[in-house]
């Protein structure tokens, strides 16, 4: 079996993204899901899959933090059912 291709994560704290990721519920259904906001993080997040052997075992997973328009933080692990695209923004209304 290949190993999944993931997204390029190509983004930085502050720009407008919007993120299109599909979750799979058991073996046939799944849920697509929509976030959009500024990037607060970028970070690699280690995975409960740990082990006291090796830290080159250690499994991690490249995260967003996105703060969306209603002030609310939204954490998106991004993996080969991600599509992350950088939205313009408009002039500000100030």
């Amino acid at each position: 079996m290949s190993k999944p291709e993931l997204p390029t994560v190509d983004v930085r704290p502050g720009q407008r993204v919007r993120v299109r990721h599909r979750v799979r519920i058991g073996s046939s259904a799944q849920w697509e899901l929509t976030v959009e906001g500024v990037v607060e993080r970028v970070e690699d997040m280690p995975t409960g899959l740990h082990t006291d052997r090796v830290p080159e075992d250690d499994i991690w997973v490249k995260t967003l933090l996105i703060r969306k328009d209603d002030g609310e933080l939204s954490r998106v692990t991004v993996d080969q059912f991600s599509d992350i695209t950088v939205v313009e923004q408009g002039p500000s209304a100030d």
